[in-house]
């Protein structure tokens, strides 16, 4: 399975500490895609992000605005690749130690038709989970996208249902996607992020 790796080249180093990382648990399969530097190109959501914060008028910044534009442009794209999956990576992707032999057991413990498989992820602990097989369960509350792994087939649904950007993608997918689609989690995640204390 191929991997795509979300990364800025306004910071060429965290694309080489990434790159670098990458190899050194194994993984030399990863294709590096620019996403979009909300900060830079000056965009910004003029949405209320209500339901977290109703009345309030708040609205996200551009940073997680950035973050969402770019996994949704990496989505356009692969509705013209061939794969069935992809294992999708943010560039402060920080893979556990045997990670390819973990990623590999993980995607025999999942079902065959599952739609999303979270490698990294978190503010899953308390939640609903219910167990499949090995360290993979079944959820929908699952937060954070450094590190997943997509089904192709699934693209078509999440190009129609976000089309409207008013919160962070992973709270977006976690109220307007996982509920209608099979979305699994490896727990213990077996992804971290590099510089960023993430609950479990």
């Amino acid at each position: 399975m191929h991997a795509i790796c979300i990364c800025l080249p306004e910071y060429p180093e965290k694309i080489e500490k990434a790159r670098a990382h990458f190899a050194e648990r194994g993984l030399t399969d990863v294709s590096f895609m620019y996403g979009v530097n909300a900060p830079v190109a000056g965009l910004a959501t003029w949405h209320p992000y209500e339901v977290d914060h109703p009345g309030s008028g708040f609205r996200m910044g551009a940073k997680p605005t950035g973050c969402w534009l770019s996994h949704y442009m990496l989505w356009n794209a692969m509705t013209r690749m061939t794969d069935d999956a992809y294992l999708v990576l943010e560039d402060d992707a920080q893979l556990d130690e045997g990670f390819m032999d973990k990623w590999a057991q993980a995607m025999r413990d999942v079902p065959s038709d599952y739609s999303f498989l979270h490698l990294g992820h978190c503010c899953l602990a308390g939640r609903p989970q219910t167990h499949v097989a090995g360290q993979v369960f079944e959820t929908k509350d699952q937060m954070c996208t450094h590190a997943y792994v997509l089904r192709r087939n699934t693209v078509p649904f999440l190009l129609k249902t976000l089309r409207k950007c008013w919160a962070p993608i992973d709270i977006q997918l976690a109220r307007e996607v996982f509920p209608f689609v099979k979305s699994y989690a490896v727990v213990p995640r077996i992804v971290a992020q590099f510089d960023t204390n993430i609950q479990p």
